[in-house]
């Protein structure tokens, strides 16, 4: 089971290519489907949260 803490550099990482326009090893909507949202999910509440603050603008998505 990921912890928060096997997740975090993960996620960032995530983010961070989808911040830079750089091409990522899944495509944007399986990022916006499946990838942020189940990495988001080993997230303490208050850190979910603002991830998900983080990744919306990048692709429109909840």
């Amino acid at each position: 089971m990921p912890t928060a803490e096997s997740v975090r550099s993960r996620l960032e990482a995530v983010l961070d290519q989808l911040r830079s326009g750089r091409v990522s090893e899944w495509s944007e909507a399986e990022c916006r489907r499946v990838v942020v949202p189940q990495m988001r999910a080993s997230l303490p509440e208050d850190e979910r949260q603002t991830k998900r603050a983080e990744f919306q603008p990048l692709t429109g998505a909840n």
